[in-house]
């Protein structure tokens, strides 16, 4: 998912093995393996975001001008970024963890 002033809500299921880097696949974004989100929020109450892989920043998310929230049950495992972010890189915003 990505897009400017988008907004991702997730409160239960599993995102499992994305990649943003994938051979073969085209991306419009490097960064963020599961999740892109430029000018909006990204709220996570349950669900998994896991074993995801990028190679720039933010291994499951990635947040530009924008906020990150997680809250509940919602997880992030087993997520890795080449530079800096392995599991959420926020960029330019706010993070709240509950």
């Amino acid at each position: 998912m990505e897009g400017e002033g988008s907004t991702f809500d997730m409160s239960g299921g599993t995102i499992d093995n994305s990649k943003a880097a994938a051979e073969g696949f085209v991306f419009k974004m490097e960064n963020g393996g599961a999740v892109y989100v430029a000018k909006g929020i990204a709220t996570m109450t349950g669900g998994t975001i896991k074993n995801c892989v990028t190679n720039s920043y933010g291994g499951a998310i990635y947040v530009s001008g924008g906020d990150f929230i997680l809250s509940g049950t919602g997880k992030i495992a087993n997520s890795s970024a080449a530079k800096n972010g392995g599991a959420v890189y926020v960029n330019t915003g706010d993070v709240t963890i509950n």
